[in-house]
């Protein structure tokens, strides 16, 4: 039965309630004192809310987010005594003379409301074990429940968690802000009673942008918090949220924690991959600056030489001594040759003008000239057309390498290249026989001066979407697969899918 606590100075007036609702419901006369006691509904009049607006609005707080409602009995004389305060603690208003059909349907209305929130409290059990996550909830600091999922992954019945402080769940270094983090959350309350106008709370998805305090001077807190769960085996990291609620009457806290350790681990993952993409990128121009060192810089330098020994011998009148015409332009030509050998290697420009099928086949004809003992065998079936522009200088750069590692390293009589549609997708094979190695013990230094090893390989198939695999073992070759999905492509925007600037 629901129980309706009246505190009211007019003694007509509450005998009369009193009698009315008696029959329905438990209906008790209470002192300013009685709203520290369980009841689901209050009456109050104006001289009894003057006195109690503060508790009352304290005791709401308390039962959030369950409904506890209050119910002025005014005279329209006296309603002007309301303060805008006052009012946030008022959920309904019945004028005097009381009409008893009229008091009897807004006091229903009123525990109807009640009562749906009370069920709302009973689901959070019900929620909380059909929860992935680990959830508990916190009153004052400690353990009184914790649903199945934690208390698996904590090795322990209930009663092995129930009453401990919360913080031994986590790592120590933790324990300041997850202290902080759940008092902020306890008192957040964004335009609440207390916090009106600009002086309310608000929510953060992280901190705040102007120090400590909102903009508005309102306390700033953060939606969630990311710690690290301390559990029997691996400890994980986890996005932990509180939510304030009440159980059993009292202020308690409903926390939940997400695993994220996957989400962390691939954040980090693609850190260290932006690492060595820079790390690549900084040696392969080392390693063009060396070739133009050892290439065009000499070549040039001795046309350079060769053209003053000429206008020299010239100035003496000794032309016939000089060098001729026809060595300079040699040597004008070897270096010519040289820089667009360069620019292939920076660029293929063979992509833009001949698509990357024709590339790839230019680029085993190059293999066959290179090392003339190495067969090289093709069957590029995939169309042009089935091959995304953004994935086009990523086939060829794995391609690029593979053929070079297997030519220069692997000591192979036969490469093979195989370009073919994957169920929608595209996969690419280069497999050779040649002397293998074992992928576990590889080291990343196993590049030649154009290419950046097999990590950069594995990365730039990955971070394009695709899958990598490599299988070789000592004496048994090797064989390259990358596969990429039909779905897989770059943005538009790229910087591995743009050419250099022209």
């Amino acid at each position: 039965m629901n129980k309706i606590l009246l505190l009211l100075e007019n003694h007509a007036n509450r005998n009369l309630l009193a009698d009315w609702l008696g029959g329905r419901y438990e209906v008790v006369a209470g002192e300013d004192r009685s709203l520290s006691d369980r009841f689901d509904l209050g009456i109050l009049d104006g001289q009894a809310l003057e006195r109690n607006w503060e508790q009352a609005l304290r005791r709401k707080k308390v039962e959030h987010p369950v409904f506890l409602p209050f119910l002025f009995v005014a005279s329209r004389r006296n309603i002007s005594i309301l303060t805008r305060q006052m009012w946030k603690g008022i959920d309904d208003l019945i004028y005097t003379p009381i009409d008893k059909a009229e008091l009897q349907a807004r006091v229903e209305v009123l525990l109807r409301g009640r009562r749906y929130s009370v069920e709302l409290e009973e689901r959070y059990h019900h929620i909380a074990e059909r929860s992935a996550a680990c959830v508990y909830i916190l009153q004052e600091g400690r353990i009184v429940y914790a649903n199945p999922v934690l208390l698996q992954k904590a090795g322990l019945p209930l009663e092995g968690l129930s009453g401990r402080s919360h913080l031994t769940l986590y790592e120590k270094k933790d324990h300041g802000r997850i202290d902080a983090y759940v008092a902020a959350a306890a008192a957040a309350d964004c335009g609440d009673s207390e916090s009106s106008g600009n002086g309310g709370n608000c929510e953060n998805s992280g901190n705040c942008e102007n120090g400590e305090n909102g903009e508005n001077g309102g306390h700033c807190r953060e939606k969630s918090l990311e710690v690290t769960l301390r559990l029997p085996g691996e400890p994980c990291w986890v996005s932990l949220h509180a939510m304030p609620i009440v159980y059993f009457d009292r202020p308690a806290a409903m926390m939940t924690a997400y695993d994220i350790s996957e989400r962390r681990r691939m954040h980090q993952e693609l850190r260290r991959l932006s690492g060595k993409l820079l790390s690549a990128q900084e040696s392969e121009r080392k390693l063009i600056a060396m070739d133009l060192h050892d290439t065009v810089a000499q070549s040039l330098t001795a046309t350079k030489m060769t053209v003053e020994i000429r206008a020299a011998a010239i100035k003496r009148g000794n032309e016939e001594s000089a060098p001729s015409l026809e060595s300079i332009a040699s040597g004008l030509k070897n270096n010519i040759d040289e820089v667009r050998r360069i620019m292939a290697d920076l660029w293929p420009r063979s992509i833009d003008h001949l698509g990357i099928v024709k590339t790839l086949e230019n680029r085993a004809a190059d293999l066959k000239d290179a090392f003339p003992g190495i067969r090289v065998e093709t069957r590029l079936d995939l169309p042009e057309s089935d091959i995304p522009d953004n994935l086009k200088i990523v086939i060829y750069r794995v391609a690029q390498e593979a053929l070079s590692n297997a030519a220069k390293h692997g000591g192979a009589g036969m490469v093979r290249i195989v370009l073919e549609d994957a169920d929608g997708g595209i996969r690419m094979i280069i497999s050779d026989d040649g002397v293998g190695f074992d992928p576990e013990s590889a080291g990343e230094d196993n590049s030649d001066r154009t290419g950046v090893g097999l990590s950069s390989m594995r990365e730039r198939v990955y971070l394009s979407g695709g899958v990598f695999t490599l299988r070789s073992s000592p004496g048994q070759g090797a064989e390259l697969i990358a596969e990429w999905p039909e779905s897989a492509a770059y943005p538009d925007d790229d910087f591995m899918s743009r050419p250099p600037s022209e």
